[in-house]
């Protein structure tokens, strides 16, 4: 008896071992423990986690680029590319994209603020179609135009392509209605003397005109607008001979942009020069020798002195720069080379007046010096309303630094030609902007107009 109590009782104890490790496991597998958060209350969800990061509002479907292991902590990068079909060996289509965020609706404007007036640039601005150009000179229907030799009279049409460049076009009679029948009168009325407007038939057959005067059309019925004009620049490669009835064009009335460079195609005529794109082997025009003057000589370092020279014209720079020397060669017809330094340690602006010597004289729109490692161009601009062209670098590391930049403007009053080198580190090399600034103080008061 003894030994059998003894056998129950160490099987008493081996159950209430097995029942305590039993209880323990079922605790460790979920169950409730004593320090767990009490449960929520019926019919409530358990609170979730916030994510780390928002995630990003997708505009329109788009197929996720994957991310490798290492960029599984950031967010997956949307391209704008539609969807790439999935082959037919992928595991599984893609995942659809997160839904896009609800629009935030933007704040009420403030009353006190003044509205902004948005305006349209005058670049932005179309040109204006034509459809026929009018060799009678009546102008009378929408969308008629034509150039005449004399502002006074319609009955001087011109009628050759060469009369609209070698200035015996001296007028223009258009119609306020373009081709569409639509009134562009507020855009003509809005010209005046000294503007710019393009007439265009091709890329390489159009012609800049500067308005010279606005004159009131005395027939005053049809609508027409007459201008006075003068050439400025034009292409010539693409039209010659007579000009067909019925031609139609486009008049662009807005900024235009500049010429030459490597966008240049095209040989044109800007002023006294012609300027020709790279690769050009078609014809050009021929330029014309002038007559050679006999000017004085001298030298001077006196800018008191410098100042008597015929046709001078003093640039505005700043305080610090000084007058080096100006001198005239008799022998090379320079009506006057003076220099300017900035630093007192060299020559930093060189002018160059000039007679011109060759009208139609050619210059290539794109040099590449350094055995083709730079690039250089020409390009047109209107210098203080007077045909220009600009010689310089394009941002390159070594016509940076060391390129002269090279400013020309013809003055047609005088018949001269100067030319600014701008030798200085501020008017070299890409530094164009600054030298036209130069360029243009020749121009101002209290210098001559």
């Amino acid at each position: 008896m003894p030994l059998l109590r003894a056998r129950r009782f160490a099987a008493l104890l081996l159950a209430a071992g097995l029942a305590l490790v039993l209880a323990s496991g079922l605790a460790a597998c979920g169950g409730s423990a004593d320090d767990d958060p009490p449960p929520a209350p019926s019919g409530t969800a358990p609170p979730t986690a916030a994510p780390a990061e928002p995630p990003v509002p997708v505009e329109s479907p788009a197929t996720a680029t994957p991310t490798t292991t290492a960029e599984t902590a950031q967010t997956p990068i949307v391209t704008p590319d539609p969807p790439t079909p999935l082959a037919e060996s992928s595991p599984g289509p893609a995942p659809a994209p997160e839904p896009p965020a609800a629009p935030v609706e933007p704040p009420a404007p403030d009353p006190s603020t003044p509205p902004v007036e948005v305006t349209v640039p005058v670049a932005e601005i179309a040109p204006l179609l034509y459809d026929t150009y009018d060799l009678s000179g009546a102008v009378a229907e929408p969308g008629h135009y034509t150039f005449l030799e004399d502002l006074d009279d319609p009955a001087s049409a011109v009628t050759t392509y060469e009369g609209l460049r070698d200035g015996t076009a001296t007028a223009l009679l258009i119609h306020t209605a373009d081709a569409h029948g639509i009134s562009q009168a507020a855009r003509y009325d809005a010209v005046a003397p000294g503007d710019l407007f393009e007439w265009r038939q091709a890329s390489d057959c159009f012609v800049r005109y500067t308005v010279t005067e606005v004159k009131d059309d005395p027939a005053g019925d049809p609508p027409r607008t007459l201008l006075g004009v003068a050439w400025m620049t034009y292409a010539y490669s693409g039209c010659s001979g007579a000009i067909p009835a019925g031609t139609g064009a486009s008049v662009n009335l807005g900024d235009l942009p500049n010429l030459g460079g490597t966008s240049l195609t095209v040989p044109i005529r800007h002023g006294t020069y012609q300027i020709i794109p790279e690769g050009w082997t078609g014809a050009t025009e021929a330029y014309v020798p002038q007559p050679v003057p006999d000017p004085e000589t001298l030298r001077t370092d006196d800018i008191a002195v410098a100042r008597q020279i015929p046709d001078w014209r003093e640039p505005e720079l700043p305080d610090h720069w000084g007058f080096v020397r100006a001198h005239m060669h008799r022998e090379n017809a320079i009506c006057y080379d003076a220099a300017w330094t900035g630093t007192g340690t060299g020559i930093g602006l060189r002018i160059i007046c000039n007679p011109v010597l060759l009208i139609g004289s050619p210059k290539n729109a794109v040099s590449r010096p350094n055995n083709g490692a730079d690039l250089s161009v020409i390009e047109t601009r209107v210098i203080a309303g007077r045909p220009a062209w600009v010689y310089y670098g394009v941002p390159n590391p070594t016509l940076d630094q060391w390129a002269a930049a090279v400013v020309v403007v013809y003055d047609q009053e005088t018949g001269n030609i100067y030319q600014l080198h701008g030798l200085n580190r501020h008017l070299r090399g890409p530094n164009i902007d600054a030298l036209i600034a130069v360029a243009a103080s020749l121009f101002e008061p209290p210098n001559a107009p």
